[in-house]
């Protein structure tokens, strides 16, 4: 998995909630969202995305 280290600490410093730690199984899958037939129906309670950074992260000139 490829992370940007200040995308991160972005997020971080605007993450400002109080929140219970999940239970239960957490999975992470990572590949293609068009291709979603290994997900059997009514499988999934919460989907987070992040788009790919947006205006975010300043690449080039």
């Amino acid at each position: 998995m490829d992370i940007n280290d200040v995308a991160l600490e972005r997020c971080r410093e605007k993450i400002d909630f109080d929140y219970e730690p999940a239970t239960g199984k957490v999975y992470i899958k990572k590949g293609d969202a068009r291709n979603l037939e290994f997900i059997p129906d009514e499988s999934i309670d919460l989907i987070c995305t992040h788009p790919p950074y947006a205006n975010i992260i300043k690449y080039s000139d």
